[in-house]
């Protein structure tokens, strides 16, 4: 059989929920079938099913891998074909941070996807900037704006961005500090 599989409406990275959609136009004068392998499960097609639907979450973003194994069921032969799906985000952010110098979770940063632009700052208690960055997957480490280290305590942040799709993110919440 000849295998062909594509995507007809995804543009690229783009923010969760979206449903992507593909299209099979395989030539077999033999049955297949369809194993597709996604980031969160797996899902069986038969033979003359054409279009398939994926609703990508934000519990996908980064970047997907998926891919999709069509078997002949008589002959047993297969072909694969691989999709890269970027879901553009920012995950849940673990809140607690230990800049201990351990190597173990000595950095907070928010493992932003597909980002055009971010922009965080990093407020005390008492609402004083303690520390700012721009960029993508970038942290920080625990040392205020004179490269002092910041004492243990409960901060502030606010995180702005924009998405390659345009999408605008704005983000606030509570980190604790422990060393």
């Amino acid at each position: 059989f000849i295998a062909n599989l594509s995507t007809v409406d995804y543009p690229g990275p783009t923010h969760a929920p979206f449903v992507t959609n593909f299209v099979d136009s395989t030539i077999s004068i033999d049955p297949f079938n369809f194993t597709w392998y996604w980031k969160d499960g797996i899902d069986y097609y038969s033979s003359g099913t054409t279009n398939f639907a994926h609703t990508f979450t934000e519990e996908n973003i980064g970047l997907n891998d998926v891919y999709v194994v069509l078997t002949n069921e008589v002959t047993t032969c297969t072909d694969t074909f691989f999709f890269n799906i970027d879901v553009q985000g920012v995950p849940d952010i673990n809140n607690v941070f230990t800049p201990n110098g351990d190597e173990f979770n000595d950095k907070f940063y928010f493992g932003e996807h597909a980002m055009k632009y971010v922009e965080v700052q990093i407020f005390n208690r008492w609402g004083q900037k303690v520390y700012a960055w721009e960029g993508e997957n970038k942290g920080w480490n625990g040392l205020d704006n004179n490269g002092e280290n910041a004492p243990e305590g409960v901060y502030f942040y606010v995180l702005i961005g924009d998405g390659i799709d345009g999408h605008y993110y704005k983000e606030k919440g509570t980190i604790t500090l422990l060393r």
